[in-house]
């Protein structure tokens, strides 16, 4: 069995090598960073660098080379803050995600003025912390992974092969070989009925028409493939030919993604979709995925069902790519195989544009009409606390500095289930950063642990 086995079903083999490639900086000594480190390294992320705000080791769990035991393959260099170095915006091109957990106000300073990649930010305090999702690009998510699919059968407005397959059944079948009959081919009859009659196609008016088919099957039997028919009837009114809503925001993102990197590799998929949509191939029809649910059918008919739909998707797919190879800029063909087939669910999240943290945090909040009271005040707290952020001057902040941060070492040996449970959303949304697969925050998380409460919101 493969090492990484139970998450390669979650992001599969394409999703584990971006996490494993993946070049990832965390900036600030703490427990928070360190249980950050741990939460990466389990899953095999390999490439770290950690950026120390001084060279001594913080109160940890995790002490010597305990680290590394979880993932032998990893690469962990630690540096220490430089300023003249890392106040260059060429330092931080390098990385594809940067994790920050500093509460040093001079490295947040720096950090707010200088151009990074994607970014998480991660704070807390005592029973309070936040993570805040940070990029100056829209982020695409190719495999948005829905709970809830609608699948796409093309029933209303089916292509040539299907369509003569849909038509070639007689319902005037035994009752033995009525019953080996999918519920596609008795929604696509029904339809038609309804068409013939001249009445409004409605998921009402298609489930009366399944139910008027009863009247053809024999006494005895359950008609357990009519019932199912009658469940999904809205099938039959899906409209096939309209872009669905989440698409249309990611074409109008588009052009505001960065070129280079997988972002690049986005791009041209978002630009070659929106040709594949305008040609006459396409009836301006997304790509088809190929997969059709699971039905009540004899197998010889579900497997020739399915054959069609695979048919048309491969040749959807063989479209597709020879208007993405006019890029030239090679996409490896799984690459293309997965974009093609969830087409439907691609999502794009707008993060929060920068790390700059004035105004200060309650005028940022102020902008939030429909958040809680009660969460602007702890976000607001959190925010300040992070940032130092008070009728102080500069100078003040730096003084106690070195105080507070120890206070905060203080404070993470008794707080360190929040620190854990910050800490493992953070890591968990780094991976769908780093992955492009499921939705991340949009774009700040905000946890309160007295209550037990949580809330997402956009800054």
């Amino acid at each position: 069995m493969d090492k990484y086995d139970r998450q390669l079903r979650l992001w599969d083999r394409r999703g584990q090598e971006l996490l494993t490639e993946a070049r990832i900086c965390i900036v600030g000594q703490s427990s928070l960073g360190q249980e950050v480190l741990k939460n990466l390294l389990l899953p095999g992320a390999s490439n770290f660098t950690v950026i120390t705000e001084k060279m001594q080791s913080d109160q940890s769990f995790f002490e010597g080379g305990s680290l590394m035991r979880l993932n032998p393959r990893a690469s962990i260099e630690t540096v220490c803050w430089d300023t003249n170095q890392m106040a260059n915006k060429h330092f931080w091109e390098k990385f594809d995600l940067v994790v920050i957990v500093t509460t040093y106000f001079k490295i947040l300073e720096v950090l707010s003025k200088v151009k990074l990649p994607r970014s998480l930010i991660c704070c807390t305090h005592e029973f309070s912390g936040y993570v805040r999702f940070i990029s100056p690009h829209p982020h695409f998510v190719i495999e948005s992974h829905p709970q809830h699919t609608t699948p796409d059968l093309r029933i209303m407005n089916p292509w040539t092969e299907l369509k003569y397959y849909l038509e070639s059944f007689d319902f005037t079948l035994e009752e033995d070989d009525f019953s080996d009959v999918p519920y596609i081919v008795i929604i696509y009859q029904a339809l038609l009925s309804v068409k013939k009659r001249g009445d409004p196609v409605s998921r009402d008016a298609i489930k009366e028409e399944i139910r008027g088919m009863r009247a053809l099957v024999h006494e005895g039997t359950t008609g357990a493939n009519l019932y199912e028919a009658e469940r999904f009837a809205h099938l039959a009114t899906a409209q096939s030919e309209k872009v669905p809503d989440n698409l249309v925001r990611c074409f109008e993102l588009l052009d505001q993604a960065p070129e280079n990197g997988f972002d690049q590799t986005v791009q041209i998929l978002l630009k070659s979709l929106k040709i594949y949509l305008g040609s006459d191939y396409s009836d301006k029809q997304l790509p088809l995925s190929g997969s059709i649910p699971d039905m009540i059918s004899s197998t010889e008919n579900y497997n020739n069902l399915k054959d069609l739909y695979q048919k048309k998707a491969k040749e959807d797919v063989k479209y597709f790519s020879s208007i993405v190879a006019k890029s030239r800029v090679h996409i490896p063909d799984t690459v293309i195989n997965t974009f093609c087939k969830n087409t439907k669910n691609l999502r794009v999240v707008l993060p929060s544009r920068s790390l700059c943290f004035r105004p200060q945090a309650t005028q940022i909040l102020s902008q939030q009409q429909d958040a809680p009271t009660d969460l602007v005040k702890l976000l607001t707290d959190l925010i300040n606390k992070q940032f130092k952020i008070s009728d102080a001057d500069s100078k003040n902040k730096m003084d106690t500095e070195k105080q507070s941060n120890s206070e905060m070492k203080s404070e993470s040996k008794k707080f360190y289930p929040v620190i854990s449970l910050i800490a493992g959303i953070a890591a968990q949304e780094s991976i769908k950063i780093l992955t492009h697969q499921f939705v991340p925050i949009e774009n700040t998380f905000v946890y309160n642990g007295i209550s037990n409460q949580s809330w997402t919101l956009k800054l």
